[in-house]
């Protein structure tokens, strides 16, 4: 759901450590100008120098995913780097290297199996990186010169390893506690339940390894430079390894629940056949793999100049059905061509608009994914995903994945069609044969009108209808029954002149269908008068034929657009056939009597 706090939390959060990361980058600053000069080092030490920058920045390009995030060979690198080159070379290393591997990480996300951000956040990332990595490396470092440590290291017995161990447990202690601290300010995560949460996974892979970073000190300082590029390679190869190895892990586990999701997807679909049910559930499966606060699905019928939004959730709220024409929006695009559109940023939604020369529906999207139902080679709607916050959001993978669900739904709405259709048919049977005997057992009159509305409020909104009688000798119109607004008036009667579209219909003996006047055309364009005055929305009128000519007309209007539909006519057309002579019947014997 959208939540203004939440975003301006994350502004605030971002500008914090910003500003940190920056204090971090002139703090090292004040170390290098009160630091020695690291010319005693020898030449090899700017090699060295330099090859363990580039192995840093590819650490932290090559994160593994555990539990609890993500985790490289960074922090073990830094501490190292400390241990080597002294505090002041070590920091400009970890700043320089955080900077490069985030642009890597940033530029190339795909290719790494990274998550896709913007420049922006990636500066933000950059920032909290560097601060926590600074501020971690200095209090290791000020508990390290504490108790005596120094640098580079050049004795290893055990009395001289207290020293990095104590530099090893400030900066891990630092660390997760600024991590936590992120997570208080970003997401309002108590700190204890942070530190709590997956601290076995942290210890195994981001504390134990620390000691490492004496051993490959002790081979820099007592086996010299190509023995220590020798090992730098290793390690190298080894985080590429471990890289790999757990991208496939990730993969298959993704396909596993993918996979396990699609049955239960289906499962849970197999079993809802009413539509509205039946889209309900979609979301609720939907939600369980994306992020659904803006998704939407909508449904169409083959042949039909529109599409319906039946399901739409906009900042997680839901919204009213709504009705579009064909060629409005990408989702108009997907039904009308049949494929699926994947939109990783916003110039990319608006570039395809202009080319194709669509109409935006809605908010402006920042990442868009849509998909076609096809269910037995017909269209029968449209799912779309979109953002309006975040890029790079979707992936390929992703369309898919969302592609496989659309398909499963596109059957069950298929289905849901089916059934409601076959329910449907099989009630008006009912109702039409309940009507037919009513109608052949009775002369009166008030009973056959109650009949044919009772019917026909089966079937459709009948708040605004009306049975009217022709009388040819007097030229007048008897509404035997008049409903305006669900009430029903009492009987009147207009000249026929006074109400045209009834006039109309007796006359012509043809059926008005218009669903909605700004795109139908009403055959007389005066007013409608049933108790009032008004230009219905949506309107039906059936004539009464019975021995060839018209004896009256039997019409339903709605102030609602689209509030009837090709199938509601045709039942109305059969009550008003089986109607007829049983109204004429009455109508002549109560002349009689």
């Amino acid at each position: 759901m959208h939540n203004s706090s939440s975003s301006s939390r994350h502004v605030w959060a971002d500008r914090l450590f910003m500003g940190a990361g920056l204090l971090s980058v002139a703090m090292a600053l004040g170390l290098s100008l009160g630091a020695p000069p690291p010319g005693a080092a020898g030449g090899t030490w700017w090699i060295a120098l330099v090859v363990w920058a580039i192995l840093l920045t590819l650490s932290g390009s090559l994160v593994f995913e555990i539990a609890g995030g993500y985790l490289s060979l960074q922090n073990l690198l830094a501490v190292t780097g400390v241990l080597i080159f002294g505090m002041a070379p070590a920091l400009w290393i970890v700043i320089l290297s955080i900077i490069g591997s985030e642009i890597i990480l940033t530029r190339w996300a795909e290719r790494l199996h990274a998550p896709r951000r913007t420049w922006r956040r990636t500066l933000s990332v950059t920032a909290t990186n560097v601060s926590f990595q600074v501020l971690s490396l200095l209090v290791g470092w000020l508990a390290f010169r504490a108790i005596g440590g120094r640098v580079p290291m050049r004795e290893f017995s055990t009395s001289a390893s207290l020293s990095p161990i104590v530099l090893f447990l400030g900066y891990f202690i630092t660390n997760n506690l600024l991590f936590s601290l992120n997570l208080k300010i970003e997401e309002g995560e108590p700190i204890h339940r942070t530190l709590w949460r997956d601290w076995q996974m942290v210890a195994l892979f981001d504390l134990l390894p620390l000691p490492l970073s004496i051993v490959i000190a002790h081979v820099y300082v007592k086996l010299g430079l190509w023995s220590f590029i020798g090992l730098s390679f290793y390690l190298l190869g080894g985080m590429v390894l471990i890289h790999v190895l757990n991208q496939a892990r990730t993969a298959t586990e993704r396909r596993v629940t993918d996979l396990s999701i699609l049955n239960e997807i289906g499962r849970a679909l197999s079993s809802a056949l009413n539509l509205d049910e039946l889209l309900e559930t979609v979301h609720n499966q939907v939600r369980r793999i994306f992020d659904t606060t803006n998704f939407f699905i909508v449904t169409y019928e083959q042949g039909s100049d529109e599409w319906v939004s039946a399901f739409r959730l906009e900042h997680g709220e839901r919204q009213p059905v709504a009705r579009r024409k064909l060629g409005a929006g990408l989702t108009g695009y997907i039904i009308r061509n049949r494929t699926p559109l994947l939109f990783r940023t916003g110039a990319e939604v608006d570039a395809f608009l202009a080319q194709q020369g669509i109409t935006r529906v809605g908010e402006p999207s920042r990442s868009w994914m849509g998909v076609p139902l096809i269910a037995a080679d017909e269209v029968v709607g449209a799912m779309a995903i979109q953002s309006y916050t975040q890029e790079h959001l979707y992936t390929p993978q992703d369309l898919d994945l969302f592609s496989t669900i659309a398909a499963q739904v596109a059957i069950a709405i298929r289905n849901a069609r089916l059934y409601a259709e076959t329910r449907r048919r099989a009630d008006e049977a009912t109702s039409l044969f309940n009507i037919g005997v009513l109608l052949a057992s009775t002369l009166d009159m008030d009973e056959i009108l109650m009949a044919i509305y009772r019917e026909a409020s089966q079937v459709m909104d009948t708040t605004g209808f009306s049975v009217a009688l022709y009388d040819e000798a007097s030229q007048q119109v008897h509404f035997e029954l008049a409903i305006d607004q669900g009430e029903r008036l009492e009987h009147f009667s207009r000249p026929i002149s006074e109400t045209p579209l009834n006039a109309w219909i007796i006359h012509n003996q043809q059926a008005i269908f218009v669903r909605d006047p700004e795109r139908d055309v009403f055959p007389i364009q005066e007013m409608v008068t049933v108790g009032r005055e008004w230009l219905p929305r949506s309107f039906v009128g059936i004539p009464l034929i019975y021995k060839g000519r018209a004896i009256g007309a039997i019409t339903v209007q709605s102030e609602r657009p689209f509030a009837f539909d090709q199938h509601q006519k045709q039942v109305l057309e059969s009550i008003a056939h089986l109607a007829a002579p049983a109204l004429e019947n009455a109508r002549l014997n109560s002349r009689t009597q």
